[in-house]
């Protein structure tokens, strides 16, 4: 019985974290750059990354022309200065329905939460949105 609750209050602070975990695949952690650039994996520490980054306004932000059709990408750090998350914006081109749908045949069913498409593997978590007209995708480090 006391396995039971440990499962059962583990599932519930689980949901009441924000985690689902929703597919059995792996999500990817990093962005294929433009070369010669390479890959930016998630968790890689600031100064390793420095020369492809710019401070805007104290936000940190890949420069232009390093990704591919994304209009911009800014990265977020925790305090260790280490990535946590990649959130993309896109040009009015875009066709959101189209990717969801190639990012459904590589990563299985989405779940939907608050208007985002969402996939979690319970290490990685990304989002495809809208918000104010804009359309977005985040990679997250969970």
């Amino acid at each position: 019985m006391k396995k039971v609750l440990q499962f059962v209050f583990l599932i519930l602070l689980t949901q009441a974290c924000g985690v689902i975990k929703n597919t059995d695949k792996i999500i990817f952690r990093h962005i294929n750059l433009n070369r010669p650039h390479g890959t930016i994996n998630l968790e890689v520490q600031k100064s390793e990354i420095e020369k492809l980054i710019e401070n805007r306004n104290g936000r940190f932000f890949l420069k232009d022309h390093t990704f591919g059709f994304a209009k911009t990408i800014e990265l977020k750090f925790d305090i260790k200065n280490s990535l946590k998350k990649a959130i993309f914006s896109y040009p009015s081109n875009w066709d959101k329905n189209l990717e969801i749908q190639e990012y459904q045949s590589l990563l299985g069913k989405p779940y939907f939460k608050n208007g985002k498409t969402i996939w979690n593997d319970g290490k990685t978590q990304f989002e495809i949105y809208t918000k104010d007209n804009q359309s977005y995708s985040q990679l997250i480090d969970l």
